[in-house]
């Protein structure tokens, strides 16, 4: 029997003058949220 859905995911990188890097967790959510961080320059 599960008694925990919990998870973390992680991953990092370059392309080019570029670098990205993205984090997924969960918690025993049924849901998504779904959060965004980009550089100011790029926010609309």
């Amino acid at each position: 029997m599960i008694r925990s859905m919990t998870g973390f995911a992680a991953a990092k990188g370059e392309l080019g003058t570029y670098r990205w890097g993205w984090e997924l967790r969960s918690v025993n959510g049924k849901g998504l949220d779904m959060r965004l961080r980009v550089p100011d320059w790029l926010d609309g």
